[in-house]
């Protein structure tokens, strides 16, 4: 990926990484943004590729030092 940030939600939107169930990243919460260019790597992409990853997810993958959430909930813990 070409590019990871650290946002805060300013209006709802769900967590691309979460499956099979969606979560909602609510405003106020922090996630983490990914940006790739057209054709990275093995992403087979052909233009810009934008993602959200709520902080359970992010945490899931390896990258939840970079959000720095000690909470976290997983797709798991909404669903039920």
């Amino acid at each position: 990926m070409i590019r990871s940030t650290v946002r805060t939600a300013r209006k709802s939107r769900g967590c691309d990484a979460c499956w099979p169930i969606r979560r909602t990243i609510k405003p106020g919460e922090r996630y983490l943004e990914c940006v790739a260019s057209p054709d990275h790597g093995d992403l087979g992409n052909t233009g810009w590729w934008r993602m959200s990853e709520c902080a359970g997810c992010a945490h899931r993958y390896g990258r939840g030092h970079l959000i720095g959430v000690d909470v976290v909930d997983t797709p798991a813990a909404v669903a039920s």
